[in-house]
């Protein structure tokens, strides 16, 4: 008897095996072994090996015997567990994506196995709280751990969480039966958005200098207290100024504060004052004339519709500062009354030129320039925090003043950007640890940060300094 190879490889799948079988009167059938070799992986067929009889001698009677049936098959089975599913299985998050793994977690392949990873609505409904998905991903030898990415909507109003699921079912056709989903569900919840309107005060974005292992890339997402109908400088230095006007968001909502305007003085290249206004609709005036463009002494200003407007000015350090103001509709929470409404605003975002430390000051300069630890908070909180955040101590630190901040780091900034954020400026955001506890600013109160006039340039922290010529237009 000799073994050959069918479905099944000699050497891989079993051992080769020869044997001489002698039967006479008393030995009239023979067992016999053939090793089965084990290679642990998983496949989605059973395969073969067969066996086959030679007549090798009969004592001078061999025309009397016959062989039948000469040939025999041997299955091997395919039963080798395979287990892909879900591992975490509780996602959350609110706007930009979230990452949900599907792993082998037992087993291995010889073979590729695909699997249709699909989204089922709960609370959650796709389209209005996040993208629908169904896709395949393959595992083989080489791929063991896929990552499907899922797209959440934005929310821009405060409201409960809300869940969808994400299911798994097997495509490949051999393997239906064979392979093991479990767990075979991932839940994903849709957060809730924390109102960033909490006494509704205009909030900014400022990247930190961060001196810490937790964080790769962290800002902070800064509430800045105010009182309507004045003038406060966000940001100075000795050759630009650059004021936000507040406002109530409607003669209803009068607790609720928005920026209406950006006012900037710069000093351009020929050493002449030139002020710029943006209103809450993007129109841009210079000197009290309204431009579209405007291109003199590297002082550039460009708008894009009733959008954004994008305004370049020489800085001290013969660089461009370089600004956008945004103008959005958006809706508002009123604290006092939980109203949502809609409200023209203004955001203030800086993208390069900025100055730093002691060159600089204002609402929102201070913090380019601060020196920032961050620091896990231990202690106790009455307030809990929101699902996917955790309690940070941010200490900050700029001209020889420090202050720390308890805030909740999310991760997102307000406007979706990459980074995780720390939350700061209110209840809701952040509370001072330590020093001044009426205000969270490092230098000051929001007081000190008033000006007299929409290009006004006096202030507590005043870095204007730079004499200037009014340009006549």
């Amino acid at each position: 008897i000799s073994t050959y190879s069918g479905t099944a490889s000699a050497g891989l799948d079993f051992i080769q095996t020869t044997l001489p079988l002698v039967f006479n009167n008393t030995v009239t059938q023979l067992p016999i072994s053939v090793t089965i070799k084990d290679d642990g992986v998983f496949k989605y067929t059973d395969v073969y090996f067969g066996a086959s009889l030679t007549l090798q001698s009969a004592g001078g009677f061999e025309q009397l015997i016959s062989l039948n049936p000469r040939q025999t098959n041997v299955t091997i089975k395919a039963n080798h567990v395979l287990v892909i599913g879900f591992d975490p299985v509780v996602y959350s998050g609110n706007g930009g994506s979230v990452a949900i793994t599907v792993k082998v977690l037992q087993g291995s392949l010889a073979v590729p196995v695909s699997i249709r990873v699909f989204t089922q609505d709960g609370t959650a409904i796709f389209g209005s709280d996040y993208v629908a998905t169904s896709q395949s991903v393959v595992f083989d030898s080489s791929s063991t751990n896929c990552i499907v990415t899922i797209q959440l909507v934005n929310k821009l109003v405060s409201g409960a969480s809300k869940m969808f699921s994400v299911g798994l079912s097997v495509e490949t056709p051999e393997a239906k039966g064979r392979v093991t989903l479990s767990p075979s569900v991932a839940n994903v919840t849709v957060q809730g958005l924390v109102n960033d309107s909490v006494i509704a005060d205009p909030l900014f974005t400022v990247p930190l200098n961060v001196h810490s292992t937790l964080f790769q890339e962290l800002s902070l997402c800064y509430e800045i207290h105010g009182t309507a109908g004045r003038y406060y400088n966000l940001v100075s230095d000795s050759c630009t100024s650059v004021n936000a006007h507040y406002q109530y968001a409607s003669p209803n909502h009068v607790s609720v504060n928005i920026i209406d305007a950006i006012t900037v003085r710069a000093v351009d290249r020929a050493g002449q004052c030139v002020d710029i206004e943006v209103n809450v609709d993007c129109g841009v005036s210079v000197g009290g004339s309204r431009v579209q463009i405007y291109s003199l002494n590297e002082v550039y200003i460009r708008t894009y519709g009733n959008l954004s407007v994008r305004i370049s000015v020489p800085n001290c350090n013969h660089q461009q500062l370089v600004m956008w103001i945004l103008c959005q509709v958006r809706p508002i929470e009123d604290p006092n009354t939980t109203e949502i409404f809609n409200a023209k605003m203004q955001k203030f975002v800086v993208t390069r030129g900025l100055s730093l430390g002691e060159n600089s000051h204002g609402i929102i300069a201070q913090f380019w320039g601060a020196e920032v630890s961050v620091t896990k908070y231990t202690g106790s909180y009455s307030v809990q925090p929101y699902t996917d955040s955790a309690y940070y101590v941010l200490t900050m630190q700029n001209g020889g003043v420090s202050k720390s901040v308890l805030s909740s780091v999310y991760r997102f900034t307000w406007e979706r950007l990459g980074g995780s954020c720390l939350y700061a400026g209110d209840g809701e955001g952040g509370w001072m640890v330590g020093g001044d506890l009426s205000n969270d600013l490092i230098d000051g109160q929001e007081k000190d940060y008033i000006v007299s006039s929409a290009f006004g340039t006096d202030f507590k922290y005043s870095r204007f300094t730079q004499s200037c010529t009014d340009r006549t237009h």
